[in-house]
């Protein structure tokens, strides 16, 4: 998947204005970044100032440390900002899924969760909803080249590893929501490819 693309945020209703600043900025470090990990050197690196302490500090993870998180967890993080503890609680294995009212911060946390989502699948391929979840995010991103990376992918496993019964209907959502028609195209082509397989 590109890292280019832009990463997938589906807005449900309203957006919070809150920002301190840095989005952006937090925003190019993630994507640039080759570890993203909780404990990484690269983004600790990359503190400057209070903002990116705040988002991108090792030591937010301490907070969750003495829980007993891990697999078969399922997570709602509300107010999940730019993803630091949501990065932390995908790493222990846990399903999460993070909400946030902050458009900008919320494409941050998408980075973050792109990347757990492809080292989940390394570490775990057993792991039941990385799949559908990685299909959920180039749709809702309007990622055409990873749809179809990830379609390739689908028929070397199979349609039952990928859980695609239940990715169609989000996946259609996605494709009528896709405000390109170039891009809506492309992503149409690929759910036709999906359905066909399912039938």
């Amino acid at each position: 998947m590109s890292t280019a693309e832009p990463l997938p945020v589906r807005i449900l209703e309203g957006h919070i204005p809150y920002r301190d600043g840095s989005e952006e900025r937090i925003l190019e470090v993630l994507t640039a970044a080759s570890d993203r990990s909780s404990d990484s050197d690269e983004l600790a690196a990359a503190i400057t100032d209070w903002p990116s302490r705040y988002h991108l500090s090792r030591q937010r993870a301490s907070l969750l440390r003495p829980l007993r998180l891990g697999p078969g967890l399922r997570i709602l993080e509300i107010g999940a900002g730019t993803g630091v503890l949501s990065r932390y609680l995908a790493e222990t294995g846990a399903q999460v899924v993070a909400l946030e009212g902050s458009v900008e911060r919320a494409r941050a946390a998408a980075t973050i969760a792109r990347m757990a989502c492809e080292r989940a699948k390394e570490r775990n391929p057993s792991d039941d909803w990385v799949r559908p979840t990685l299909i959920g995010m180039a749709f809702d991103s309007g990622d055409v080249v990873a749809a179809e990376e990830l379609y390739d992918q689908l028929l070397q496993e199979g349609p039952a590893a990928w859980k695609l019964e239940t990715t169609l209907a989000d996946v259609e959502v996605s494709v009528s929501q896709a405000k390109d028609a170039e891009v809506r195209a492309g992503l149409q082509a690929v759910l036709d490819k999906l359905k066909a397989l399912v039938r």
